[in-house]
């Protein structure tokens, strides 16, 4: 059986044990607490919203996981290895909300890419169509977030 003097020196790591990982897990939390997090969803049209023999665009939705209001910059195509991203002005709001949007903490974002918007005059999409890889997402404080999709790609090729 244990003497009464052997219980401080047992006791007496275990709280340091725990003091110490309850120390670790407070670094993580506040680390991960002030860091911008957003998800990207890329889906086609969902097929209860779809219309018989109606072009369906792509749906790009913008989830902000961060406990803080976020505001994004800019919304735009990654190409394959060693490309720049290409900015593109062809992605419709599915909301009303004015650009640049301000997503506050759990809120979505929503933008629609339209295949017959890449076609306008002026636009020459054949050349890139072949290098797109995903969306990136760029807050205004200059965090980029990427996601790559094979839908996107998917999409775009289609005739």
């Amino acid at each position: 059986m244990l003497q009464n003097s052997d219980w401080p020196s047992i006791v007496t790591p275990v709280i340091a044990v725990l003091g110490f990982a309850l120390g670790v897990l407070n670094t993580v939390w506040a680390i991960s607490r002030n860091r911008t997090q957003l998800r990207i969803h890329v889906e086609p049209t969902p097929a209860h919203l779809a219309i018989p023999n109606e072009v369906h665009p792509l749906v790009v939705q913008i989830v902000n996981t961060s406990l803080f209001p976020v505001t994004l910059a800019d919304i735009q195509v990654t190409r394959s290895w060693f490309r720049s991203p290409i900015p593109m002005n062809f992605f419709v709001p599915e909301n009303s909300a004015s650009w640049p949007p301000r997503l506050e903490p759990g809120a979505t974002y929503s933008v629609q890419i339209l295949r017959d918007n890449l076609d306008r005059p002026g636009f020459d999409a054949s050349g890139f169509k072949k290098q797109i890889n995903g969306i990136r997402v760029v807050t205004a404080t200059g965090k980029g977030f990427r996601r790559r999709s094979h839908k996107l790609r998917t999409f775009l090729s289609a005739p």
